[in-house]
């Protein structure tokens, strides 16, 4: 029988088979592919109907998930909350301040930067984008609640219940080191606005990981004792992760680093973080995060790595070679190569 089938369908490829034994098995195929159809979208729907949230999810412009339909706290069921099945993390922004209680727009004013080839920034407007009529961020786009500061406890714990409810497992959460270090258009992040993020993320079963930026005068040193000063004051909080990331970590000198971060003497709080270094390309593994080569040391060791982790951080596909995507196995292989995380962002 199916020698005879398998000839037959010879002779169908061949031309040979009539037209009435095509129709039949044409339509066959068209029902099989309609229910096929029809099972799919019925469990897709099923799913979502039950997952606790309703009306659209979209993302506002510090990174947090708003619902349009939700207002204030009401938000979903804590018991029907989104899983993924993996860790997922987002970057969150403590850089937003209002007149009420920061005494300025913080941020939601914003100078419009310049493209850094001139020939390109010619063809974009310049000039101060000014709250609260218009707020630097894509399309000019606000929040639903309305310009608000990272000072406000109550906002903070609205954003992380949000995080929650759609599944999010931690904030990757901007901090401008000790001394009221930051940057040029936001308030400093340290102590006020790092301290209510973390006890909003205790409320909610959040985690906090810190994105260490790179303030005025930034040295390995000063690297160690943020490390320090982040360990005594909330690795005993519930929402502590002990991931840090260095953002711009390249900057520092490889031979500096060395000098600091495989040594407990001059770093003494090293081994309760992980340090995740940023990327801008995949030689960057060999050249930037692990010992430089002249000490001809085993990296897998601990002592003899500068960092523990890498991080590609920029989400635009060419922007750089560590954030397009058809890099990243390579980027991958590096990385098991020499015992380190990889965070592709």
């Amino acid at each position: 029988t199916n020698n005879n089938m398998s000839r037959r369908y010879r002779h169908g490829r061949q031309g040979t088979s009539t037209t009435k034994e095509k129709i039949p098995i044409i339509l066959l195929m068209i029902l099989l592919l309609f229910l096929l159809t029809q099972l799919l979208l019925h469990l897709h729907l099923s799913d979502h109907s039950t997952a606790g949230m309703r009306g659209n999810v979209v993302m506002n412009i510090n990174g947090t998930l708003t619902s349009p339909e939700l207002e204030g706290d009401e938000r979903s069921n804590t018991n029907n909350k989104i899983s993924h099945g993996i860790p997922i993390w987002v970057f969150l922004y403590l850089w937003y301040g209002t007149p009420e209680i920061d005494g300025r727009y913080w941020h939601w004013t914003h100078p419009i930067l310049p493209h850094w080839d001139p020939k390109i920034a010619k063809k974009y407007p310049t000039g101060i984008i000014q709250a609260p009529d218009h707020v630097a961020s894509p399309n000019g786009i606000k929040p639903k609640r309305g310009l608000y500061s990272s000072l406000d406890p109550k906002i903070m714990s609205q954003q992380m219940k949000e995080l929650k409810d759609v599944g999010v497992t931690g904030c990757i959460t901007s901090w401008w080191g000790r001394n009221s270090h930051h940057d040029d258009n936001g308030p400093p992040t340290d102590p006020d606005a790092i301290k209510i993020a973390f006890q909003a993320a205790e409320l909610h079963d959040i985690k906090i990981s810190i994105h260490l930026e790179p303030y005025k005068e930034r040295t390995a040193k000063s690297v160690c004792d943020d490390i320090t000063y982040l360990v005594e004051n909330y690795s005993s909080s519930s929402a502590w992760d002990n991931r840090i990331y260095i953002y711009d970590s390249y900057i520092t000198d490889v031979h500096e680093w060395d000098q600091y971060l495989p040594s407990d003497k001059h770093c003494p709080k090293r081994e309760d973080v992980q340090l995740i270094a940023l990327i801008l390309e995949p030689k960057d593994i060999e050249t930037k995060v692990v010992a430089p080569k002249k000490y001809n040391v085993d990296v897998n060791q601990r002592q003899h790595k500068l960092f523990d982790g890498v991080y590609t951080y920029f989400a635009a596909k060419d922007f750089t070679k560590a954030s397009t995507p058809s890099n990243w196995p390579e980027i991958d292989s590096l990385a098991q190569k020499y015992n380190l995380s990889y965070v592709p962002c």
